[in-house]
Formats: structure tokens, C-alpha cells, sequence
């Protein structure tokens, strides 16, 4: 993911380098939230925000933002196809069973 990268010093992430997200969506890296976070206050837009740090077990909601939008389309994709799939089954049953 190329373009994850802290929102102050534009570290990216790298080994050693622990990303974390705010709720109005910014993004910081360890050393600029150790050196520069005031009281859940943003470094960017300065509002009061509250920040979880990204990790593979952070909500799925907020895991969706950090998927590639291909596996998500595709995702759909298959879900699209299992629901007409049913439909039709269902479609033809009532049909057939009003004949």
C-alpha cells in the first residue's frame, strides 16, 4: 500500500513504524504522536479526535478504507452473482409452480 504514509512527517510505513489513525481520518506515525499529540488533538486540522492504531485486527468497517477497491469490487461482484442466482431459482419455482 504505497500510499499510507504519516499525515506530519510523510514517513511511510516500514518496519519499526507504527501507523495510527484518527477519527477525522488523519493518519501519524509512532514519533510524531510520542512528540507532538496535545490533549486528542489532530496534527493536521486541530480538532479534538481520538486515534486507534492500525493493525490487522482494527475493525472491519475501518479495515475496508485500507483494502484495494479490485478485491472489494470483486467481492461484490460475487455477491451480486450468488444473489440473481437465487432469485432465478426462486423465480422459476413460483412460475412454474402457478402453471
Amino acid at each position: 500500500m504505497d500510499w499510507i504514509h504519516c499525515n506530519n512527517c510523510y514517513t511511510q510505513l516500514e518496519p519499526g513504524i507504527t501507523l495510527h489513525l484518527t477519527s477525522c481520518g488523519h493518519m501519524f506515525c509512532n514519533n510524531c504522536l510520542d512528540n507532538g499529540v496535545q490533549e486528542g488533538t489532530c496534527l493536521v486540522c486541530k480538532v479534538p479526535c481520538s486515534v486507534m492504531k492500525l493493525a490487522p485486527d482494527m475493525n472491519h468497517e475501518i479495515q475496508d478504507y485500507f483494502t484495494d477497491p479490485d478485491d472489494i469490487l470483486q467481492k461484490c461482484c460475487e455477491v451480486l452473482q450468488f444473489q440473481r442466482r437465487h432469485r432465478r431459482r426462486l423465480l422459476s419455482y413460483l412460475v412454474q409452480s402457478v402453471s
